[in-house]
């Protein structure tokens, strides 16, 4: 039988940056995902890494200040996959708060986040309609431009970690769901089921990453009481893209409106949710929510009547008794159960700082495996970062290098902006097969040589795995249901799938995708 120091449960954001921890220090590292990666609240997010302004309301300090620590860290190691977004917070009569505690929030937020990205500035009112006319006017009492980080494809940093844990040891796989979790003598039996079979194996500690499935897991491995407070976030994607982002007051919440690719994000809600995390939608209520927002905002430029596509996702928030979801913390927390506390729990938590959280994790079962290597995830370059990457020299880079590889600028600027160092590979293979650099369709950038990389390099086992997570066809409206046809001819083409589960798998997207993302 198969015996591992660490199994870690669940491969969105936090089990890939436990993974990738635990294997730099040498621990003998698998991770299992029951469905692909980033499947749930990892790719159903704001597609932001930020310091979260509004934490500093509810005097979470030592929040702010590691979100904006770790914001910084990641925009240094993973520049490719980041864009500067600046942000603008109009101000009104009838606001919570004035234009003076704004402004001093906005300075003491700068100044925790002092860093790679612009300060902050004031803007009275008579400017800020000059940005931006369409704003609403009615007691307008100014705004503040604050900027953090979009990383518009979270999946591809999910990615980048999980390959860069898999080229230090660790053992990944997607598509292998958990059927039993049993302690015996010096360790957990665990059986797992997978497209191939049954197995079973042992672990000497577990982490359960699973997030909205973290008291589901630890069910099934006999420990009872609920420790979550699920809350579902719903976003729309709409026509037309802002020159900036935007953050407004919706009662409790807090909303932003984004540019994402040619098209605008808007999100986010925060209710209850208390059924299957797998089940999880957008609803006409979510929708009215946001578009009611939006419509506040911009008065004589209302949002269309049905979004071009919108994504529901359930955060894993830790239960705090008396609070309302929107005033729940963010702060991660750590459950350790069973002997020895070899069953550690992580709840709570945000994209951001999955790094820190990370750590904590395994520095705990570390010291269970009396492993004493420290944490080197801090400086330790991923296997896709390039120093010569950044918003700003990217275009020069792919200038410089599309005649070498015989591609057009923007294809390889493309390639480079979700791949960073490994998209030489793909423009290698590009230069060897001129096919593989056609476009998928017309509607993105996305090429054919990738299909081919995510399944051979990226562990795409599905056509779903490849639309939504692989591939920036996934913002594009419809989620890139416009080139399915396409995707799916190309995939059985390259010999990837069979014809019959080709077609199979694509029906069951037209089927099951209008009520997941509202796409007609």
């Amino acid at each position: 039988m198969d015996t591992v120091d660490l199994l870690v449960i669940g491969g969105g954001i936090t089990g890939a940056g436990v993974a990738r921890d635990a294997a730099l220090r040498g621990i003998d590292t698998l991770l299992v995902e029951a469905r692909d990666f980033s499947w749930a609240t990892s790719s159903c997010n704001t597609r932001l890494v930020h310091g979260g302004l509004r934490y500093l309301e509810h005097l979470e300090l030592g929040l702010v200040m590691e979100s904006l620590r770790e914001r910084n860290l990641v925009a240094r190691m993973l520049p490719h996959l980041m864009r500067p977004m600046p942000i603008l917070l109009p101000n009104y009569r009838g606001d919570r708060h004035g234009p003076l505690a704004v402004r001093l929030g906005l300075k003491v937020y700068g100044l925790l986040g002092k860093g790679p990205l612009p300060g902050s500035r004031w803007f009275p009112p008579h400017e800020v309609l000059k940005l931006v006319p369409h704003l609403k006017r009615e007691g307008l009492r100014g705004a503040g431009l604050y900027y953090d980080l979009q990383v518009p494809l979270p999946e591809r940093l999910v990615m980048e970690i999980l390959l860069s844990a898999r080229e230090e040891g660790a053992r990944i796989e997607n598509h292998t769901r958990m059927e039993a979790i049993k302690w015996e003598e010096g360790g957990f039996t665990v059986k797992l089921s997978t497209p191939r079979g049954h197995r079973t194996l042992r672990a000497k500690v577990i982490a359960n990453c699973t997030g909205s499935w973290l008291d589901r897991v630890r069910e099934l491995a006999g420990f009872q009481g609920k420790v979550l407070y699920p809350t579902k976030g719903t976003h729309m994607v709409i026509p037309g893209r802002p020159e900036r982002g935007f953050y407004t007051a919706k009662g409790e919440r807090m909303v932003f409106v984004l540019p994402l690719g040619d098209n605008t994000l808007v999100g986010t809600t925060d209710t209850p949710f208390t059924h299957d995390p797998a089940t999880v939608c957008p609803t006409e209520e979510d929708l009215k929510y946001l578009s009611e927002t939006y419509r506040s905002l911009f008065p004589g430029d209302p949002p269309p009547e049905k979004p071009l596509f919108a994504y529901a996702g359930v955060r894993p928030l830790v239960h705090q008794e008396g609070k309302s979801p929107s005033q729940m913390s963010r702060k991660d927390r750590i459950f350790q159960e069973g002997p020895q506390g070899r069953f550690l729990s992580v709840g709570g938590g945000k994209l951001t700082t999955y790094r820190a959280m990370a750590k904590r994790v395994v520095d705990r079962a570390a010291g269970i495996l009396k492993n004493q290597a420290p944490c080197t995830t801090g400086h330790t370059p991923f296997g896709g970062y390039w120093e010569a990457l950044n918003d700003t020299s990217i275009e020069e880079q792919a200038q410089r290098m599309a005649p070498e590889y015989g591609l057009e600028p923007h294809r390889v600027k493309h390639l480079l902006s979700l791949y960073g160092r490994r998209a030489l590979k793909l423009m290698e293979l590009c230069r060897e097969e001129p096919e593989l650099a056609r476009p998928i369709h017309p509607s993105s950038p996305d090429m054919v040589v990738q299909i081919l990389h995510a399944f051979q390099e990226e562990m795409a086992k599905d056509l779903e795995d490849l639309l939504l997570r692989r591939l920036s066809l996934s913002i594009t409206p419809g989620r890139g249901i416009q080139a399915l046809e396409a995707l799916t001819e190309k995939v059985v083409q390259l010999g990837l799938m069979e014809e019959e589960e080709a077609l199979h798998q694509a029906q069951a997207i037209k089927e099951t995708w209008r009520e997941r993302f509202l796409v007609e």
